[in-house]
């Protein structure tokens, strides 16, 4: 499908009945989780991210990036989206990520209880104290990571998602046999200014037809499939122990440091605190997107800024921070960083002669 952009044209690539397939697995997954009858805030994200999806033909990459990850996992190895794909219950629902990016919530696996209101003195689920199920007596899972799909689908949805799923070096190769077969119809390109050690970490997606000298990144789909040190490492771990990465505890000696409402690490924060102090979701979208681009100290939006964050009673502390940010991420992004530095030392800390093993293999440095 061919799409008018500022260059002319963009293809867009289709693969069959890629939207039923993304809608009929999320519903089917998100009551596995949650049960028949949603709580308000699953329902509500849900349709909103998966109207936005289809909306805008997004199901392909979706459904594409489900694929490659089922594939990955079903053959023991671990993967790793990158960017802000973690902040989607839709990627969560497929499979792409195990972040779940609600808010912080308990949730029963056994009767398929919930509680949403926990109040606002946590920031993530797995800070939540212990707790019984008060319907049928089970441990509550502790979940939600409490992250904004705007940061991966923009204000209204329309937004292109980034795709891109870091893999093993020795997965590489059948990661992108997958990627071929899922574009059968398509011509899979490997970017040649993103190669490494002989290997592509970047592919296009082309018809035949359109290939003519012309500028590969101005018109066609960018597929990511990077190969990282941490998630080799990760995959060779989890098959030398038998613990599965999903099975590590998040909540094992993690200790509550610092109150994270008034603290600027990433989009997401600026976005949500701007919006409990009473800012339209536009203008929080606004402010961020200029906060994390370095801008906000700009003659240009300084004024502006310290206006209506001042109207809104936000502290002069907090107005003058978020100037000085030079670039921000998502907290997606952060936290899929975080939790692979954390699982590779859980790993340390409990298989420590089979870490030192894997940590010594040569080959285990390709980068």
């Amino acid at each position: 499908m061919l799409l008018n952009n500022e260059s002319g044209y963009f293809y867009w690539p289709s693969i069959e009945d890629a939207e039923t397939r993304v809608l009929t697995k999320s519903f089917i997954n998100v009551k596995k989780i949650y049960g028949c009858n949603l709580p308000s805030v699953v329902r509500e994200r849900l349709e909103w991210e998966l109207e936005a999806i289809c909306e805008h033909d997004f199901s392909v990459i979706f459904y594409a990036m489900g694929e490659i990850t089922k594939r990955a996992h079903e053959e023991g190895y671990v993967t790793s989206v990158r960017g802000a794909m973690a902040s989607s219950l839709v990627s969560y629902l497929l499979g792409i990520t195990d972040i779940n990016p609600l808010p912080p919530h308990y949730r029963c696996k056994k009767c398929k209880h919930s509680e949403f209101d926990v109040g606002n003195e946590y920031d993530i689920g797995v800070d939540l104290p212990d707790k019984l199920c008060p319907i049928c007596g089970e441990p509550l899972a502790k979940d939600g990571f409490n992250l904004s799909a705007e940061m991966l689908l923009g204000l209204d949805g329309d937004k292109v998602p980034d795709i891109c799923i870091a893999v093993s070096h020795e997965y590489s190769e059948r990661a992108e046999e997958h990627l071929k077969e899922l574009f059968k119809n398509d011509y899979v390109i490997p970017a040649k200014n993103y190669e490494e050690h002989g290997r592509a970490q970047e592919f296009f997606i082309a018809p035949e037809e359109l290939l003519d000298d012309i500028e590969l990144s101005e018109h066609f789909l960018k597929f990511g499939l990077p190969c990282y040190v941490t998630v080799e490492m990760l995959s060779v771990l989890q098959s030398v122990t038998g613990v599965s990465v999903s099975e590590i505890p998040l909540d094992d000696n993690v200790r509550r440091l610092i109150n994270g409402d008034k603290l600027i690490t990433s989009q997401d924060d600026i976005f949500q605190f701007l919006i409990k102090k009473g800012m339209s979701r536009y203008d929080a979208h606004k402010y961020m997107r200029i906060c994390s681009l370095g801008k906000l100290g700009e003659a240009r939006f300084c004024g502006e800024w310290e206006k209506v964050a001042k109207k809104h009673n936000i502290e002069e502390l907090y107005i003058e921070s978020a100037k000085k940010f030079r670039w921000l991420t998502s907290k997606a992004n952060l936290l899929v960083c975080a939790l692979a530095q954390y699982r590779l030392a859980w790993y340390k800390t409990h298989y420590p002669k089979e870490f030192c093993e894997v940590f010594g293999r040569k080959e285990m440095y390709y980068e």
